[in-house]
């Protein structure tokens, strides 16, 4: 039924492995709350490589640890933890009707006025099933936006069971140093903390990988109501997010420094921004506030918590192409090698925020001090 992810050979700084199982992700289907087909994938290659791994109380996957309780004793220590949701804007069924189109509601961002007549993949348990077309798309409300669909063909399941999104044959492609792909955000987050952790199986960096981001950050907001706060920690977010002046594809990774709704802790973004510096040298990373959306550093740091970002910048944001309608996501394969470069790095170095803090008050201090001592 899938055409799968075609992405010719990795690029330097991503082994051949690895990027076969890029190539498995990105043909796997998600959306808001149905993201077991991710969640698979994920737990596979961790399984495969010996990292232990668990899930919360409200079905996050916890990438370092067989337990909970042994996970957050792992972030206490380690001082940081690399976070990625495992969602995409898409739809979730409600019901069939007597003409057998499938009455639905599309939930998180995208194109939404231009969403009648797209094309899209239906899937359930993880797996597309068929295709079909949106046939009626209404107003977005709170709700989600109203949707009509009709599938190419017959569909024995119940309507709650299916869940689609925006549909791109093949999966994913790569042309020159772009790859394309139905979905990248958060893909790219989730292939990072994955791939970081196994290639640090030894000593993975704390990963959360969360469930319906899209739809008000439910399972991070889940996992700290229900398990607290993540105290003495830092919280990188890692994203693909929207492509701007100064967050351009192809300059490396960015330090995202703030966005739509709040600037990140100082501390974690020096930190990181040393960190960066370190692995990719000072031409090798980008480092920018990026206000395209919000993400869940701000959640974090709204339960308490230290917050910072990671993220790949993205062409076509959640499918909305340059004249609105329904595109491709696009990133520059080495942003996303860069990516993976760094948050392996959490893993070995951690994340030294007491001492970033340090360093730039003695160098803040050093300029001050002559005219201070005249004061």
């Amino acid at each position: 039924m899938d055409a799968g992810a075609v992405i010719g050979r990795p690029p330097p700084g991503l082994r051949a492995g690895e990027w076969a199982r890029l190539a498995a992700l990105l043909a796997c289907p998600t959306a808001p709350t149905r993201e077991e087909a991710v969640a698979a994938w994920a737990a596979g290659w961790l399984e495969a490589a010996g990292v232990p791994w668990c899930r919360d109380a409200v079905g996050n996957l916890l990438v370092g640890e067989a337990s909970p309780a042994a996970w957050r004793a792992r972030v206490r220590v380690h001082g940081v933890v690399a976070c990625a949701h495992m969602d995409h804007p898409g739809l979730v069924g409600r019901r069939w009707r007597r003409d057998g189109t499938l009455e639905a509601r599309w939930l998180g961002g995208g194109p939404l006025g231009r969403l009648a007549g797209a094309r899209v993949w239906l899937a359930a348990g993880g797996r597309i099933l068929a295709r079909g077309v949106v046939r009626e798309a209404g107003r977005p409300g709170r709700g989600g936006t109203p949707l009509r669909v009709v599938p190419d063909e017959p569909l024995e399941r119940p309507a709650a069971a299916l869940s689609g999104g925006l549909d791109f044959e093949p999966a994913a492609w790569r042309r020159g140093a772009r790859l394309y792909a139905r979905a990248f955000d958060d893909l790219a987050g989730v292939f990072a903390v994955v791939c970081a952790a196994v290639r640090r199986r030894r000593a993975p960096p704390p990963g959360l990988l969360t469930r319906a981001e899209e739809v008000g950050f439910v399972g991070l907001v889940g996992h700290l109501e229900r398990h607290g706060p993540l105290e003495d920690a830092v919280l990188v977010s890692l994203e693909a997010s929207a492509a701007g002046p100064g967050a351009r594809p192809g300059g490396g990774p960015v330090v995202r420094l703030g966005d739509r709704s709040m600037v990140f802790d100082p501390g974690g973004c020096e930190a990181l921004a040393r960190l960066a510096r370190r692995v990719l040298g000072a031409g090798g990373f980008q480092r920018r506030l990026m206000d395209g959306g919000t993400c869940e550093a701000t959640a974090a740091q709204a339960w308490g918590g230290a917050a910072a970002g990671l993220a790949v910048p993205l062409v076509r944001y959640h499918n909305q192409g340059a004249d609105g309608a329904p595109a491709p996501e696009s990133v520059h394969v080495a942003d996303l090698a860069g990516l993976v470069r760094l948050v392996a790095a959490l893993g070995r170095a951690g994340l030294d925020v007491a001492g970033a803090r340090a360093r730039l008050r003695r160098r803040i201090g050093r300029r001050a001090a002559p005219l201070l001592a005249a004061l």
